[in-house]
């Protein structure tokens, strides 16, 4: 049984900036890295291989309410294509209901 270990690295806000795993001491399996909107919610979170190669490439995109709360999350990967472009494909969609008190 391997026992895998995360080390996290914070941004001066408090936010999560990056995340490495490790397999084993000193060997480095994987490490993600997280970009925030003005918003301070996740924009892009990037997966690199312990070889520093890219292994996934999230996008975040979000609808609002008119409170201003998102009620739409689209995740979505960047995925090779044969040809030079690659393109985006949607990997996750959350929706969220919020009821607030005043009614609107």
């Amino acid at each position: 049984m391997s026992i895998r270990r995360s080390l996290y690295k914070y941004d001066s806000s408090g936010r999560l900036n990056e995340e490495m795993i490790y397999a084993a001491p000193g060997l480095l399996d994987s490490r993600l890295v997280y970009m925030y909107n003005v918003r301070g919610e996740v924009a892009s979170k990037r997966e690199y291989l312990g070889n520093n190669s890219l292994a996934h490439d999230w996008s975040y995109e979000y609808k609002y309410d008119s409170h201003g709360n998102w009620v739409e999350q689209i995740a979505s990967d960047l995925v090779p294509a044969e040809s030079r472009m690659p393109s985006r494909k949607i990997k996750e969609l959350i929706y969220r209901s919020i009821e607030y008190l005043d009614g609107k």
